[in-house]
């Protein structure tokens, strides 16, 4: 309790700029998780298979629907 108004201040400024810090340490993971680009260069066989099924899944649907008209 015997802190003075400018270690007070000092401290929020260092912790303001601790969460700033961690704030884009946390967008820039975000951004990559999100980002297809740097998923696919991760693992490519694995969004290729995705795409494949997908592409699957969306012909077999697309079929069923053109069949009932």
């Amino acid at each position: 309790m015997g802190e003075t108004p400018n270690e007070i201040t000092h401290e929020i400024e260092q912790t303001r700029a601790e969460l700033g810090y961690h704030l884009r340490e946390l967008e820039t993971r975000v951004k990559g998780m999100t980002d297809w680009r740097e998923q696919f260069r991760r693992s490519p066989f694995l969004l290729v298979t995705l795409a494949f099924g997908g592409g699957i899944l969306l012909g077999a649907t697309g079929g069923r629907a053109k069949n009932r008209r």
